[in-house]
Parts: structure tokens; C-alpha cells; sequence
């Protein structure tokens, strides 16, 4: 919808910016209700990755990979979590016993550092987040 000032045109509303979208969206916005959360969400996670790249820096550097692989080695390719139930699971994820984000400092101590298989890793994951609110 628009309306015309003397010769001037003024548009009150925009279509929608995401693509095949032809929702109306009233102006300043430029994105529909339902695209306007896909637009929060992906800020967050580019966020996320801002204030993240100390982590990814460290997780893809050649030390983490050395020592990663020397955990493997250490727990003979086993979950640990699974083996303490007497299961014999491979093991995939090197986990940080403490959380790097709650003891950075303890990031590459052998004694930090269990193999889990996922869903192990899943469960310890979520256990950390409620105990140490992360």
C-alpha cells in the first residue's frame, strides 16, 4: 500500500526479504514474523562464532589433535563411561572432564581428558550445563 505526498510516493510496506516470501511486512521491518526469528537466530549464532573463535582456534589447532589422539590411545579406544558399567563401547569424543569454559587452564591436562562415545558425551554435556550453568 502506498500513498502519494504532492508528486512524492511513499511505501508504508515492504515484501518480505526472504526469498519466495510475499508477505507484506509493515516498514521499518524487512522481514515477515515467521523470517524474523530465522533472522534472530542466525545473528545468535553468528555471534556464538565471534565470541567463540579462542575455542575453535584451540579445537582446531595441531596440539588438541596430538592430544587428542594420545587420550584415544590411553583409553584403548574405549567409551570410559560404559566401560565403568561393564559395556564395551568405542569411544569417539575426547571430553574435558571439567568443562574448558569453566577451567580453561585445564584444557590439555591428560588427567582432564576422557574418551566417551556420543551419547555418553550427549548425557555428561547436559549433566555439565545444569551443574555448572553454562
Amino acid at each position: 500500500m502506498s500513498f502519494f505526498i504532492g508528486v512524492i510516493r511513499v511505501a508504508l510496506y515492504n515484501q518480505c526479504a526472504k526469498t519466495m516470501c510475499r508477505e507484506l511486512v509493515e516498514k521499518p521491518h524487512k522481514y515477515c514474523e515467521k523470517h524474523r526469528k530465522d533472522t534472530t537466530e542466525r545473528e545468535y549464532n553468528k555471534n556464538r562464532y565471534k565470541y567463540s573463535k579462542e575455542y575453535l582456534a584451540f579445537y582446531n589447532s595441531a596440539i588438541w589433535r596430538k592430544k587428542r589422539n594420545k587420550i584415544k590411545r590411553r583409553d584403548n579406544y574405549q567409551c570410559q563411561r560404559c566401560k565403568c558399567n561393564g559395556i564395551i563401547t568405542v569411544g569417539t569424543v575426547v571430553d574435558h572432564i571439567i568443562p574448558t569454559k569453566v577451567n580453561w587452564d585445564k584444557r590439555l591436562d591428560d588427567d582432564n581428558l576422557q574418551l566417551l562415545c556420543q551419547s555418553c558425551h550427549n548425557v555428561k554435556t547436559r549433566e555439565d550445563e545444569k551443574k555448572y550453568k553454562i
